[in-house]
């Protein structure tokens, strides 16, 4: 079986567990996690305070209801840069929420791509987990020598797709153009940290 095929499966049985069960979804990331920490070009205190921090941001808003109840924001941090996506029907809460993650230990940047709108439905958040899986699929064919899909972290809210990781500018160039073709995409917003000068 080729590569592509094989991360095909997994990435299919991944979405599938995402929207089917909990329990197995938790199962799938560990093990597939687990074979990219091998890959991955951060540090392992890195891989670890991004989990932190993540947990964290999720822990503030959790601490704080006003926000929550107006705002559907979803942390993700890779290198200890933190993403923020989702809507807010009030911004206000979101640049609360905003300068109170920027606040935790060992975040060295906040992007905040928090824009203004109702939350997003049950069949929105499919459809985004549907079109993450068919961008990292479409990202198995790169034909660039060393180029591992491992190295890119890709969210999606809205058919807008963020993408980071450390990359080359070569690799950048490469995966936001591929990306940037997909059916369905709307925008590609690339938040890369590049490890060459």
């Amino acid at each position: 079986m080729d590569t592509y095929m094989t991360y095909k499966m997994i990435l299919a049985a991944l979405l599938s567990a995402t929207i089917l069960t909990g329990c197995t979804t938790v199962a799938v990331t560990g093990a597939v996690g687990g074979a990219a920490t091998i890959h991955d070009r951060r540090t392992t205190g890195a891989v670890m305070d991004d989990s932190q921090i993540e947990l964290e941001a999720i822990g503030i808003m959790n601490d704080h209801p006003e926000i929550d109840e107006v705002a559907q924001i979803s942390p993700i941090s890779h290198n200890r840069r933190l993403l923020l996506i989702g809507q807010a029907s009030n911004m206000e809460a979101a640049r609360r929420y905003a300068k109170l993650v920027a606040a935790i230990p060992n975040v060295r940047a906040v992007f905040n791509e928090v824009e203004q709108g109702a939350h997003a439905s049950f069949g929105d958040r499919t459809s985004d987990a549907y079109m993450t899986t068919k961008v990292k699929l479409s990202l198995t064919g790169m034909d660039i020598e060393g180029f591992d899909i491992t190295r890119v972290n890709v969210s999606t809210f809205l058919d807008r797709v963020y993408l980071m990781g450390l990359v080359t500018r070569r690799e950048a160039a490469a995966v936001t153009d591929r990306v940037r073709g997909i059916s369905g995409v709307k925008k590609v917003i690339d938040i890369f940290e590049y490890i060459d000068r």
